[in-house]
């Protein structure tokens, strides 16, 4: 009896603690990111964000941005809660007048976001039907200042992929005397999949 008991226990403890993968369509239902589950892009939506997007000044051509986007799988962006998901992130360059103002497409580093190294974009699909938009945690370097961005591609089935571009301010208090206004990167841009 006290056998039976005791297998009992662990079958029930195993079930409980058992890892649950979920569809990427149930992406912001709090409830699933909990220790052990995972997060899967089980219908391919992150696919079509992947690449090279560039923008380039209609008035200079050697002014452009360069955002580049790529999929992790099973990224743990919270080590106290051990959950995993399939995601987007990114890094990106910025050239004026053939300077470059900023570069980050070598940052590498996944696990600390406190490196000095870590990616610079993180990218959220937002859970609506056709999944052509990402809202975007990012930092612009030059500012040392955190902003959100809006990437949504603007036709799905278009044969040459463009998507709109806009950043904000993050919301909430600010801790420094002298906020930063304005961004680094242009804004309220049309960027092309090269």
């Amino acid at each position: 009896m006290k056998k039976i008991l005791i297998i009992t226990a662990i079958f029930m403890f195993t079930i409980i603690n058992a890892q649950q993968t979920y569809s990427i369509a149930y992406n912001g239902n709090a409830y699933i990111y909990k220790n052990n589950n995972k997060i899967k892009d089980d219908i391919g939506a992150l696919d079509k964000f992947v690449g090279d997007w560039k923008w380039t000044s209609p008035t200079n051509p050697n002014t452009f941005l360069i955002i580049h986007f790529f999929k992790v799988l099973d990224w743990n962006p919270n080590p106290s809660n051990n959950y995993f998901e399939d995601t987007i992130l990114g890094n990106y360059r910025y050239v004026e007048n053939d300077l470059e103002i900023t570069n980050t497409l070598n940052f590498t580093e996944l696990s600390n976001v406190y490196a000095n190294n870590f990616v610079s974009i993180l990218a959220n699909l937002d859970n609506v039907v056709p999944f052509d938009n990402v809202s975007i945690n990012m930092v612009d370097i030059i500012k040392s200042k955190n902003c959100k961005a809006e990437f949504k591609i603007v036709d799905v089935n278009a044969t040459v992929q463009t998507a709109t571009w806009q950043m904000r301010n993050t919301e909430g208090i600010k801790f420094k005397m002298a906020v930063i206004s304005g961004f680094t990167l242009p804004n309220n841009i049309i960027l092309t999949k090269q």
